[in-house]
């Protein structure tokens, strides 16, 4: 994948200066067999993230958030909405750690630089929504449940001889058995 902007169409090869100001000749035999994105021509640049907030969210906080999301998107200048493009704030689905929100929206300016900008906008939009609402977002996790054998994964020397688990409380700065520090 090459990105940057066309320079020379020769009759061979193509060249395509990077963003990094490098050259890159790609064959007019590669150019022919691909897909070529011509972003000069597009009209919005595009912005699909799914938003996992944690499973303690209510419905009603769900609710509160995709509205303020979705007002947001469509009171901002700097993004375009409908009939023009689709503008969606939704609850998309169910993950393995998280309630998942789909946005998908456009912005007009078909700029990068100020594509960034305006998207990490959004961001700090967002977080400052989903935190409001008295919530927060959720991150890969998992969960272990110990019925009545948790003893079997304490370590060795915090057993006692009957192999019931020792109650052992350190003061601040006391070394434990190994030497090492409690805290």
């Amino acid at each position: 994948v090459v990105e940057g902007t066309v320079e020379r169409i020769n009759f061979r090869s193509t060249v395509v200066r990077r963003f990094d100001k490098g050259p890159v000749y790609v064959p007019n035999a590669e150019l022919s067999d691909n897909a070529v994105i011509n972003f000069s021509r597009m009209s919005h640049r595009r912005i699909y993230w799914m938003i996992g907030v944690e499973y303690k969210t209510t419905a009603d906080q769900l609710r509160h958030i995709c509205q303020q999301i979705s007002d947001y998107v469509s009171g901002n200048e700097e993004f375009a909405g409908p009939p023009d493009v689709p503008q969606f704030v939704r609850v998309d689905s169910f993950g393995p750690s998280s309630i998942d929100i789909m946005l998908y929206c456009f912005t007009i300016t078909r700029d990068w630089g100020e594509w960034l900008r305006i998207k990490e906008d959004l961001a700090f939009r967002i977080k400052d929504i989903v935190e409001g609402a008295g919530t927060g977002f959720a991150f890969p996790s998992q969960t272990i449940y110990f019925d009545d054998g948790a003893e079997a994964f304490m370590p060795p020397q915090q057993k006692a001889r009957d192999g019931r688990p020792v109650q052992q409380t350190l003061l601040p700065g006391a070394r434990g058995e190994d030497g090492g520090s409690s805290s």
